[in-house]
C-alpha cells in the first residue's frame, strides 16, 4: 500500500509541473491539448520520476461524479457500445462557453449528468456555482467534468490528520461535482485523463487560495468507487444511501 502511495505522490508531483500552464490557457479562454498519452503516463508511474514532456496549447476552436471511463483495455459492460476508438493524444480540453454545443452529449448510465450539461451547466457557470470543462476528440464531445468549491468537516478526516493539533472546524476542498464520458466511448481512458486534469487544476488552485483536499461524492457503485481509489488515491470518509464521500489530501501529495 505504501509503495502504491509513493508512486501516486510522484505521479501527482509530475502532473503539477506538467500542467502548470493550464491556468494561462483557461484565463485566456483557450483550449489546451492533451499531450501526455497513456503509455508515457504509465512509464512515469513505473519509474517514479518525471519527464520533460511539455504542454502545447492549441489556439484553434474547439452533484455527482459517475458515468466515467477507466483506463484503456478495461472490460466493457454488457451491452455497452464502444464503437469509436479514441486517441488520447487528440483530446482537447476547454472551458464551457455560451457558444459550446452540448446538445448531442448522451450518458445513458446517468440521465441527471446528461441533463445537467444540456440544461444547467451554463447557468451554473454564469452564477459562479460551478465551472464545467469539455473534452473533445476532433469535433466530437466525448466527456465533461464540473468543479466547485466545497468543504469537509474536520471530524470526518480526523484519522487522516493525526498530527494537526488545532484543526479548523472545516477544511477547504475542491469538489469534483460531476464527471461523465459520452455513450459509446467508455473504457478507453477518457475518465482517467479528466481525473488527471482535475488534480492539475487543484495543484494550481493551491498556489492561489487555501485548498487542502479534492473531494467527490461518488455514486454508491463498486465500479465507481474502485475507479476513484485506483486512479486518484481517493479515500472513503462518509457515505449516505446513494453516495460515498471520498477525498484526497493534497498536502500529503505535494509535501512528500
Amino acid at each position: 500500500m505504501w509503495i502504491r502511495m509513493k508512486v501516486f505522490i510522484r505521479t501527482q508531483r509530475y502532473l503539477k509541473e506538467y500542467y502548470s500552464n493550464i491556468v494561462d490557457a483557461t484565463q485566456g479562454g483557450k483550449p489546451w491539448r492533451n499531450t501526455l498519452n497513456w503509455k508515457q503516463f504509465c512509464e512515469v508511474k513505473r519509474r517514479g520520476h518525471s519527464t520533460n514532456t511539455s504542454m502545447h496549447l492549441n489556439n484553434a476552436s474547439l452533484p455527482r461524479a459517475g458515468c466515467f471511463s477507466g483506463k484503456p483495455g478495461n472490460s466493457r459492460r454488457p451491452g455497452q457500445n464502444n464503437n469509436m476508438n479514441i486517441d488520447l493524444n487528440s483530446l482537447v480540453f476547454s472551458k464551457l462557453s455560451d457558444d459550446s454545443d452540448v446538445s448531442m452529449f448522451t450518458c445513458s448510465d446517468s440521465e441527471d449528468l446528461e441533463d445537467f450539461l444540456r440544461t444547467d451547466a451554463k447557468n451554473r457557470q454564469h452564477e459562479k456555482i460551478s465551472t464545467t470543462y469539455l473534452v473533445h476528440s476532433g469535433t466530437e464531445l466525448v466527456g465533461f467534468f464540473s468543479l466547485s468549491m466545497g468543504c469537509i468537516v474536520s471530524d470526518h478526516v480526523k484519522k487522516m490528520l493525526p498530527d494537526v493539533e488545532e484543526p479548523p472546524m472545516k477544511y477547504p476542498a475542491l469538489l469534483l461535482a460531476r464527471m461523465a464520458t459520452r455513450d459509446g466511448m467508455r473504457g478507453q481512458g477518457i475518465g482517467y485523463e479528466m481525473l488527471k486534469h482535475v488534480f492539475a487544476l487543484a495543484f494550481i488552485l493551491t498556489e492561489q487560495i487555501g485548498c487542502r483536499f479534492v473531494k467527490v461524492d461518488a455514486k454508491k457503485d463498486p465500479r465507481t468507487i474502485r475507479f476513484y481509489e485506483t486512479y486518484g488515491g481517493f479515500v472513503k470518509i462518509t457515505e449516505s444511501d446513494d453516495t460515498v464521500q471520498m477525498v484526497v489530501d493534497l498536502n500529503k501529495i505535494v509535501g512528500e
